[in-house]
């Protein structure tokens, strides 16, 4: 196509015509925004407030950038905000198992980095680590996994038994969703021939399991930016609204703050 033909004016139909695909999903948006209005305003907020937090990490540019000792949880946090967008827009289209794995995604970020920041502040060995695993009771470990939370409650004080427990009950509902379980095995034999097996449908009851997920990934998400970054957290609750404060997930976080060093 030639780009001077491209509508300069681009519609919905616009849309449909130049991607036909998008059309499979078109009616489950439309579904999904009526419907739940308020839940997606409060999904984009905790999506614009986690860009705001990068207002506040000034304070932080010779650890950052110099040192390097921040740079990886820097980019995790970067990294961590796209996946939210990408995980508000898989619930919008009824892509609920995309939006479990971005959520799952932004959960292994988060406590990963915890585990190797509380061992080693080196990047380039952060890099190694990430890249070729790491031993956690003789055991190599690749990528993510629950031996990573049980290490991590050993090395935090906020990461007690509670919230152990609570993460490790997080982290087995997102995998049962992300992976190829029976779980999932059951949901395509009872679908047989229908529809939902090849297109994106809305199914209230999904995105409401996947709503209260959504919001305790991102309360852990919240909770390692303390910890990374305990004085931007400062500034930030400081400097937002109270009413976005009581709107956010922010208690495991300030839990996670009363545990760390002023000057940190």
């Amino acid at each position: 196509m030639i780009w001077d033909d491209y509508p300069k004016k681009i519609t919905p139909e616009d849309h449909v015509k130049h991607c036909p695909i998008i059309a499979d999903v078109e009616e489950v948006m439309i579904k999904t925004s009526v419907g739940h209005e308020v839940e997606l305003e409060r999904l984009g907020l905790y999506y614009i407030l986690q860009g705001v937090y990068s207002v506040y990490l000034d304070v932080y540019e010779k650890e950052i950038f110099e040192e390097k000792r921040l740079l990886l949880p820097y980019q995790r946090y970067i990294e961590n905000s796209m996946n939210t967008y990408w995980a508000i827009v898989d619930l919008t289209c009824g892509a609920y198992f995309n939006a479990a794995q971005m959520l799952r995604l932004i959960f292994e970020n988060a406590l990963q980095t915890l585990y190797i920041s509380s061992i080693c502040n080196k990047y380039d060995e952060q890099l190694k680590m990430i890249e070729e695993g790491f031993t956690i009771k003789g055991e190599k470990v690749r990528g993510f996994r629950f031996l990573v939370i049980d290490e991590i409650s050993k090395r935090y004080a906020w990461f007690d038994r509670e919230v152990r427990r609570k993460a490790r009950r997080l982290y087995g509902k997102l995998s049962k969703r992300t992976h190829a379980s029976v779980y999932r095995l059951r949901g395509i034999w009872s679908l047989k021939h229908d529809r939902k097996m090849y297109f994106f449908s809305y199914d209230n009851r999904e995105f409401n399991v996947l709503l209260r997920l959504f919001e305790e990934v991102v309360e852990f998400n919240f909770a390692f930016l303390a910890q990374a970054f305990p004085r931007a957290f400062d500034s930030f609750v400081g400097g937002i609204s109270v009413k976005d404060r009581d709107i956010l997930p922010l208690d495991l976080a300030k839990k996670a703050r009363r545990h760390t060093s002023p000057s940190l």
